[in-house]
């Protein structure tokens, strides 16, 4: 007689290769790890774009995608409601749709989700990437601070989300959180840091390797192949920094006329990321590629000399830092989040004082002379990244630590229905 595999419900609003971007590759890689394992995986997540159908496989995960429109006037809310009710009777006629855990990745869905029969007595777990509503601040009003002083409506509505995610937050058994700076914003915005465990993100190593050279990859990116490459791939909103990097670069052009930044990634600030960028006459010292495809993703990261990551608020861990590290290119980061949890690892000369232009600029300055001065030790550095990586960061490393817990919980929770 066989014995039936525990299923576990995901609910994430994105998922990869749906959409990129760190929360949704910590969603797909973390799930392909537990199925890989033994586990049933079905996935909720948002349908991005009409092309994507309703239902359908990702390698041996099932998913149901729901109708969002990406706001939530009533009318959309009602559309929103609609689709979960379809899913909930989709997933409820599947005898295989039993589930033994829920594991939350965001928490609106899984607020409107929590008193439905499918998942009423099931345990959940949440992976906590960031606060809902410090992100809705930020992106409201360019920062983490207090909002009240600012606009009352936008305090109200971080407020609000905020105790929706602390509402499916308590629902949670256990709380992933991927660095100790997740860990302290989880006791600080919710007070739950006691049902927290640190899983950090990983990294496919097996994508993301070290070449051989440098010369024939930047001929093919189209490349100079004579100049000190720096290079970052962002989503382009304002805490990512970008505005201060591009600032830097206009004070390095003349003292080092060797220097060319890439920047990857598309967003809401791409035109006035690429208008500073002309005012301050730095069109032969950065290309911006515009989304690179993941595909090619790592051949930008293998053909630069330096990664460079300018966050300035909120950076819950920082996927691409390890995706550089992983390529054998070294960091240059700013003390924000989680980066100096990582980035010590290699040296506390790769993290730069502050996010602000200057310090940006003395440390460029720093790195880069390094690069250029000392070829045998920025090889032995390039070899430390890679080494850091293969020792604690791959996802066979992280997804052992989430079969464990989501086994442990699984258990727990089999042992307490049999009393």
């Amino acid at each position: 007689m066989s014995v039936q595999q525990p299923h576990i419900l995901v609910i994430t609003d994105f998922f990869f290769p749906d959409s990129t971007g760190g929360a949704n590759k910590m969603a797909y890689f973390t799930s392909r790890g537990l199925a890989a394992s033994g586990f049933n995986i079905s996935i909720i997540t948002r349908k991005i774009h009409a092309g994507l159908p309703d239902t359908g496989l990702i390698e041996q995960m099932r998913v149901f995608r729901y109708r969002h429109s990406g706001s939530c006037p009533p009318a959309n809310f009602l559309n929103l409601r609609n689709s979960i009710r379809n899913l909930q009777h989709s997933l409820s006629s599947d005898a295989k749709n039993r589930f033994d855990l829920v594991i939350v990745h965001q928490p609106f869905i899984a607020a409107m989700l929590r008193h439905k029969h499918i998942v009423r007595d099931v345990p959940w777990l949440y992976n906590f990437h960031s606060s809902w509503g410090e992100e809705y601040c930020i992106k409201k009003t360019g920062t983490d601070r207090p909002c009240a002083l600012k606009s009352p409506h936008i305090r109200l509505g971080q407020l609000t989300l905020n105790a929706i995610e602390k509402s499916v937050l308590r629902r949670c058994g256990k709380i992933i959180v991927l660095s100790r700076f997740m860990q302290d914003r989880l006791e600080s915005i919710h007070g739950l840091s006691q049902k927290s465990v640190i899983i950090p993100g990983g990294v496919d190593a097996r994508r993301y390797l070290p070449a051989p050279g440098k010369k024939a990859l930047r001929a093919k990116l189209k490349l100079p192949g004579d100049r000190i490459i720096l290079f970052t791939v962002r989503n382009m909103r304002q805490r990512m920094g970008l505005p201060n990097l591009i600032a830097a670069m206009a004070e390095l052009k003349d003292e080092m006329n060797d220097l060319f930044l890439v920047i990857a990634g598309k967003g809401e600030l791409e035109h006035d990321l690429k208008a500073l960028a002309g005012r301050l006459d730095l069109d032969k010292h950065i290309f911006f590629t515009g989304f690179v495809p993941e595909e090619r993703l790592p051949q930008f990261y293998q053909a630069a000399d330096i990664f460079i990551l300018p966050t300035e608020q909120l950076e819950g861990f920082g996927l691409v830092t390890l995706e550089a590290l992983s390529s054998g290119l070294p960091v240059l980061g700013t003390p924000v989040g989680a980066t100096p949890e990582i980035l010590t690892r290699i040296g506390k000369e790769w993290l730069t004082a502050s996010s602000g232009t200057r310090d940006l600029v003395r440390s460029i300055k720093e790195r880069v002379r390094f690069v250029q001065q000392d070829s045998e030790a920025y090889q032995t550095v390039c070899h430390k990244c890679r080494q850091l990586i293969e020792a604690k960061y791959t996802w066979q490393h992280i997804n052992r630590s989430w079969h464990s817990i989501c086994q442990s919980i699984i258990e727990t929770a089999a042992g307490s229905r049999l009393k």
